[in-house]
């Protein structure tokens, strides 16, 4: 729990760290999941998860606008420049846990920029296993879908490749 999305924890400067430094984000990190306050099973958990090279505070402005007595804001803080996949698969297991273990009744995903490329195959992850029920809403704003072509020719041309790169590309 961090009780702020202004805490210096989800500074700017650690979603570039995520970029291209995964370890040194593990160490500041330590997880990838967070919260404002202690899970309440009674609410509708929003999951934000954040594009390339973001952070929770990303989402501070529809955070701040929604109602905080129905819905509790969940984040899922990643290195944004590792393999789109092992994050999805990691985002997967956590809804997995919301839905079984916690016993969430509800959930909604809300995703920016390549986090809606996360989500998607997260979601698309965890629906091969079954149907859940707990799972109400996707939204996803500016995710590119049909790859990047600026990602495609940073392949082409760069000296050293980020591994979300190749996930991204057109």
């Amino acid at each position: 729990i961090i009780s702020s999305l202004d805490s210096a924890f989800f500074d700017p400067e650690w979603g570039e760290i995520g970029m291209f430094d995964a370890r040194a984000f593990f160490a500041h990190t330590q997880r990838l999941v967070f919260s404002l306050e202690a899970f309440e099973p009674s609410k509708t958990a929003v999951f934000f998860v954040h594009g390339v090279a973001g952070t929770p505070r990303d989402f501070k402005y529809l955070v701040d606008g929604i109602d905080r007595s129905r819905y509790q804001p969940w984040f899922l803080f990643y290195p944004s420049g590792g393999p789109l996949q092992k994050v999805a698969s990691f985002f997967a297991d956590v809804l997995k846990i919301f839905g079984g273990e916690f016993h969430s009744r509800q959930a909604i995903v809300v995703a920016h920029s390549m986090g809606g490329l996360v989500s998607l195959s997260a979601l698309n992850e965890y629906f091969r296993q079954g149907s859940p029920d707990f799972v109400k809403g996707y939204i996803s704003f500016n995710s590119p879908y049909g790859g990047v072509e600026s990602a495609r020719q940073a392949l082409e041309n760069a000296p050293a490749v980020v591994a979300c790169w190749r996930d991204v590309a057109t």
